[in-house]
Order: C-alpha cells, then sequence, then structure tokens
C-alpha cells in the first residue's frame, strides 16, 4: 500500500475532505488547501456556537454506530456525576464542596455549557494543559533541577491560559533556538540530548504530532505498512544538525545553546556526516516530508521552520486529525483511533465520520484546543452515566464493546499529577500552600510530585499517560506524609516531615471544628472528596463508624478511606 493511501484513501482526499465536510458540519468555508497555518481564533460566542455543533455531529456519528450495533446508551449523568468528571477533565482536580453545593442547587437550564466556560476560563486550566502536554513533549524533564522544571511548565500553562493554539506549541519546540535558560521550549530538544538527534527527536515529532509510528523503519522497512527506511531517514533529516553544545564548557549551570546552522554548513555536511548524525545515511539524506515531496534548503528559513509549516498545512492529512483523537482520549480514556498515537492500516477509527468532523473543526478554529474540549464536553455522548443499566449481565468482552461505542460515559483512572493535586485540594493542603513561603512550599511541592511520578508513571518514553495500580503505590497513597497529613483530624507541626509543618489544618480539622453534627459532617465529607451527597445507607454507616473512638480517629479513618477508594482515584 502507498504511504498516501494508509487510512483508505488518498492523503490528499483525506485533506479535500475536512474543507467539502465544513458545509454540512459547521457552515463556515475552508480555506485554500496550502494554506501554512490555521486561521485566528474565534472569539466567545462564535467558538461556542461552532463547539454547539460540533457536539451534535459527535452525538449523531455515535449514535449511528449504536444503532448499528444494536446497543442501547445509558441515561445522562446526574449534575454531581458531570460535574466532577468535567471538572476533573479540564482542571485536573475535583470541584470542592462549595461548587458542588451550588451546581446542585442552581435550577438554570444552560448551567452545564455555563460551567464548561467557566472552567476553561479558570487558570487551572492552564495548568492542567500543561501537565498533559509537558508529560507528552518533555517525557524524563522531572529529573532535571526543580527551578529549570518549574520554568518549562509555568511558560506552557501561561500559554495555554492566554488562548494559544496547538500551532504555536508546534512551532516552538519544534523550531526552537538560543539557550535553555532564556527559551523554555528548548526543553523538547533537550530531552533527546543524551540519546540520539536526528533520530530520537524524528520519531517522536511524527509520534506525537503526527500519530505515525516511522521510528519502525529506522533500521528496516516497516514489515507491514509502506514506510521504508528512506522516509525515516528523510524526516530525521529534518533535524541532522541540531546539537545541543553547553553555553560555556567551563560552566555547567549555564545550560545549552542550540541554533540552526547556516547554508554553508549544510552544504558541507551533504558530503561528510553532519554532527549528531546517528542512523546510517541520515546525515547525507535530503529532507523529505512524510509521503511528500523532497524539500531543498533555501537561504532563508530552516529545515526545521519548513517541517512545522508542512505540519500545520491544510492539506496535510495527519496534524489535525492526531490532535483531535489524542484530545479525544483525555475525555473518554481511549482513542477514535487507538492506541492514540499509531494510525495504521490495521487501526482504523472506530467512527471514521466523527474523526473527520473533529479534525476539521479543529483546523477552523485556529487550532484551538478549547473547540475540542467544548465541543466534547457539551455532547450528549459525554454527559452519559458511566453507570451501568440495571440488571446488566454482559462479561468483560461484552463491557469492552459496550465502551469501545461509547454507549456509557467514560471511566478511567486518575493520572499520576491528578491524583496529587486532588489530594491537595480535597484535603485543604493547597491552601497551606498557597499561604506560606511560596519558593520553598512550591520546591516541596515538586519534591512530592517526583515521588508520586516515580511509583505512578514511571514510564520513560512519555507514553503511558494513566497507571495501574501496584503494591508501591498503594503504599504511597495509604501510607505517604501527603495523605497522613490530610486525613489528620488536627494536623500538628514538628512531626518530622515538611508537610506535617506545612499543613497546620487541614479540611478535616475545619469540618470538625465548624460542624458538630454527624450527619452533616459525614454529608461535608462526602461532598468535598467524592463530590456528591452520600446515600441514605451510606450516611447511616458512615456515621456510626466515624463517631467510634476518641481524639476524631474514627474520622480520620473514614476521611483516609474515601480518599484511598476506587470512587476517589477514578474519574467516572
Amino acid at each position: 500500500m502507498r504511504a498516501r493511501e494508509r487510512f483508505g484513501r488518498p492523503a490528499a482526499a483525506v485533506a479535500a475532505g475536512f474543507l467539502c465536510a465544513s458545509a454540512l458540519a459547521f457552515g463556515i468555508v475552508g480555506a485554500r488547501a496550502d494554506e501554512a497555518a490555521g486561521p485566528g481564533r474565534k472569539d466567545a460566542s462564535e467558538g461556542m456556537l461552532e463547539a454547539q455543533a460540533a457536539a451534535r455531529a459527535i452525538d449523531r456519528e455515535v449514535g449511528k454506530a449504536l444503532e448499528a450495533e444494536g446497543l442501547a446508551p445509558t441515561g445522562p449523568a446526574d449534575d454531581a456525576e458531570f460535574l466532577r468528571r468535567v471538572t476533573l477533565d479540564l482542571l485536573g482536580v475535583p470541584p470542592t464542596e462549595e461548587e458542588v453545593r451550588a451546581f446542585l442547587a442552581s435550577k438554570e437550564p444552560g448551567k452545564r455549557a455555563a460551567r464548561v466556560e467557566e472552567l476553561l476560563r479558570n487558570p487551572l486550566y492552564g495548568d492542567h494543559m500543561a501537565d498533559l502536554w509537558g508529560r507528552l513533549l518533555f517525557a524524563g524533564l522531572r529529573k532535571y533541577p526543580i527551578p529549570e522544571v518549574e520554568n518549562v511548565f509555568r511558560w506552557l500553562a501561561q500559554g495555554m491560559n492566554d488562548g494559544k493554539g496547538m500551532d504555536w506549541l508546534l512551532r516552538e519546540v519544534v523550531t526552537a533556538t538560543g539557550n535553555t535558560k532564556e527559551n523554555p521550549a528548548l526543553a523538547y530538544t533537550l530531552r533527546f540530548r543524551d540519546g540520539g538527534i536526528p533520530a530520537d527527536i524524528g520519531g517522536a515529532t511524527a509520534r506525537l504530532f503526527l500519530g505515525v509510528q516511522i521510528q519502525c523503519a529506522q533500521c528496516h522497512d516497516h514489515p507491514y505498512e509502506a514506510w521504508k527506511k528512506g522516509d525515516f531517514a528523510g524526516f530525521a533529516a529534518f533535524f541532522n544538525l541540531v546539537n545541543p553544545r553547553p553555553a560555556d564548557p567551563m560552566d555547567r549551570k549555564a545550560g545549552f545553546v542550540v541554533e540552526d546552522p547556516p547554508m554553508r554548513t549544510l552544504a558541507r555536511s551533504k558530503n561528510r556526516g553532519g554532527e549528531g548524525a546517528d542512523i546510517k545515511g541520515a546525515a547525507r539524506a535530503d529532507p523529505k516530508f512524510l509521503g511528500g515531496a523532497v524539500y531543498r534548503d533555501r537561504e532563508e528559513g530552516s529545515r526545521r521552520q519548513a517541517l512545522a509549516d508542512w505540519i500545520l498545512a491544510r492539506d496535510n492529512p495527519w496534524f489535525a486529525r492526531a490532535m483531535a483523537n489524542r484530545v479525544w482520549s483525555w475525555f473518554f480514556g481511549r482513542g477514535i483511533v487507538n492506541p492514540v498515537d499509531d494510525f495504521r492500516s490495521d487501526t482504523p477509527p472506530s467512527h471514521p465520520a466523527l474523526l473527520d468532523t473533529l479534525a476539521l473543526g479543529f483546523a477552523e478554529s485556529g487550532w484551538d484546543l478549547r473547540f475540542l474540549a467544548r465541543a466534547v464536553a457539551l455532547s450528549g455522548t459525554y454527559q452519559r452515566t458511566s453507570r451501568l443499566p440495571k440488571g446488566w449481565q454482559g462479561d468483560e468482552a461484552a463491557l469492552r464493546r459496550f465502551d469501545r461505542f461509547y454507549a456509557r460515559g467514560p471511566v478511567k483512572p486518575l493520572s499520576a499529577d491528578q491524583v496529587f493535586d486532588s489530594i491537595l485540594r480535597v484535603t485543604g493542603m493547597d491552601d497551606a500552600f498557597r499561604r506560606a513561603n511560596r519558593s520553598e512550599i512550591e520546591r516541596t511541592r515538586l519534591f512530592l510530585l517526583q515521588q508520586f511520578v516515580t511509583q505512578i508513571d514511571d514510564d520513560e518514553s512519555g507514553v503511558a499517560e494513566q497507571w495501574a495500580g501496584t503494591i508501591p503505590q498503594g503504599l504511597l497513597l495509604m501510607n505517604g506524609p501527603l495523605t497522613q497529613a490530610g486525613t489528620r483530624a488536627g494536623a500538628q507541626a514538628g512531626r518530622g516531615d515538611r508537610i506535617g509543618a506545612i499543613a497546620r489544618e487541614n479540611t478535616l480539622h475545619r469540618i470538625l471544628d465548624d460542624t458538630k453534627d454527624a450527619a452533616a459532617r459525614v454529608d461535608r465529607l462526602y461532598l468535598t472528596l467524592l463530590g456528591r451527597h452520600p446515600s441514605e445507607r451510606e450516611a447511616s454507616d458512615a456515621a456510626a463508624f466515624a463517631v467510634r473512638g476518641r481524639s476524631g480517629q474514627g474520622w480520620e479513618d473514614l476521611s483516609w478511606a474515601l480518599l484511598n477508594s476506587s470512587e476517589f482515584m477514578s474519574n467516572h
């Protein structure tokens, strides 16, 4: 099969399909096929209208598949289930007790859409997006000094909160030059300095931004797909003279410098292996776009800038689809193409028209990630309850099929970052961090988060975005200093750990101090930790359990049990 036919129809036809489908899906006019970047971001009202149209398209396409499969979807999620799900997905943390109470009490008919907009304006949205993209782009960065990590994630979060699109992020990381002390985007290039440039950075760029695993063709022609060794060498050649060097060989703290070589250096490299070449023939290979033309070096612009232009061109068949698919997987726990970064002929999309529709809308929005977030969160598909139908009799295979066609709301484990930040929020420890000395506390926060990432997300490739429980992870969550301090009835300083010194007053302490009625205390704990009121039986059993013992021990045990429950540790 030829490379341009990898998705069942030629790449040019896929791109043309994006443009032609726009009138049907969104009522907007497609841009020129040779446009190198998406149009400017839309204003809020126009963006909302287009996201609502995309949400209807999601429900239409998912509904067609469910009908064809003979599957009846579950009903809508109640307000508590929706609020916790969408808050975790957009902010990375659960809603507060006050937010849950206000949302449940509201009778406004459009409160769900309004809440989505509020969440997208919350600064924590940028922090969460920085965690998600940072874990992919900057895998292994947490091994570096904490100030450097802070700078990279702060830069990324600020860009996301400023509404910058994926075109900004792609150009920043793929074309970055300068000193690492001044340009945080260079963390992407520095990620590969201990390995092979251009091979590693070329393979990662194709996987992360195009959803294509061309690294399989590094040493031999791909056994099942159309990619040949020449395809990989040509793509890697866009990076073949990227060679980070110390800014000051005598001062390790001076950072690294990355520059694009001048034309005369490129000319010489064609006659001998270029610096950093680590794959046979890569240095002498001409840069070549995947499934496309050879790039000829020019006096103006760099190879990496040309690659970024090509990725963002409107006739590129991979970028928009890969980005839409990845964002979809963050909301639903699986991609329309699964695995999310492996578009192949034997991994076809479960809902092809839906993927094309989302990709088109994403491109027309100016590569705006908020467009995809709105479209998904406003859809009835996303807002279904995750509870299985009453009397469910299906086996595990039936459940996988039920979930594959999105017949119920998504159920997925929290990421390491979500676990850590959620524990901070529900225990009130985030308030302690904000009140204390910020620089020292931020270092403590990152130190503990590194422990969570090491124990919970230890995939060095950055591919794994979720985790499955192990004994060390369980012990960290059950007995770690953060959990212990957060569930004390009265956190005291001087307990021998840094967190104990910070958390002089946590959520449990405040609830016990402010609320004397046992039933009301139970209700507040459930709202805080699980985002819902307890059932009548839960309320009765929890109150009876908590009032036993002395000095608040029963309340500590109840808080600890809820914090370590599967309901808290998952988004559902």
